[in-house]
């Protein structure tokens, strides 16, 4: 029972109150703030729809062969490619050194295929397909304009991806790797989503 139903059932004459409803931020002239209220809708959803799939299920990969797990990611990059209001490309398995997992090559998603056919867990692959999707977005982006509100964001990922200005770890190291515009967001986005998944799954059977 809270304050106003107790102090009614005491007989207690309870004021008169007016409700106020306040009215949403204005985003239309920060359009920072809009990017990030653009990338919370698109974590939460990705969690809410990534956590539908069956096949991610530990269980459920564990059982499955190296094309039916293609088959899984392409399904998270289906649905990440519709929450982020882009066209979906296509997921593909190609021999790579043992350390690389993936990459997005500006038209597919390449990955490891020696790994797929591996015991390495399903969240790996996950992370995987939604930071190179994330890629696939930021490309998106860069080439329709509207797409993120914020034209210095924008701006930042094409001057990142011009010729000679991505910083690659092997040559670069990791720290300025990381630090970089295209990295920066993706693996932010990427452990968003994935801590998202494994928060929602705490417990689960």
């Amino acid at each position: 029972m809270n304050d106003i139903a107790q102090d009614q059932a005491a007989g207690t004459e309870v004021p008169e109150t007016q409700e106020i409803s306040e009215a949403p931020p204005d985003i239309s002239d920060n359009p920072a703030l809009d990017f990030e209220i653009q990338t919370d809708v698109q974590v939460q959803q990705a969690v809410d729809e990534i956590n539908q799939i069956e096949g991610i299920q530990p269980e459920v990969w564990e059982n499955l062969n190296a094309g039916e797990r293609l088959g899984v990611l392409q399904s998270i990059e289906d649905r990440m490619a519709g929450i982020q209001g882009r066209p979906p490309v296509e997921i593909g398995a190609h021999e790579m050194d043992a350390s690389t997992f993936g990459g997005w090559n500006g038209q597919t998603i390449e990955l490891n295929a020696a790994h797929l056919q591996s015991d390495m867990p399903v969240s790996e692959f996950i992370d995987t397909i939604v930071h190179e999707g994330r890629h696939a977005f930021q490309d998106y982006a860069i080439q329709n304009p509207g797409v993120v509100s914020d034209a210095s964001i924008v701006n930042a990922w094409a001057e990142n991806r011009m010729p000679g200005n991505y910083l690659r770890a092997e040559e670069y190291g990791q720290e300025l790797y990381l630090a970089q515009p295209l990295e920066a967001d993706a693996w932010a986005f990427a452990g968003r989503v994935t801590g998202g998944l494994i928060a929602a799954n705490v417990g689960r059977k």
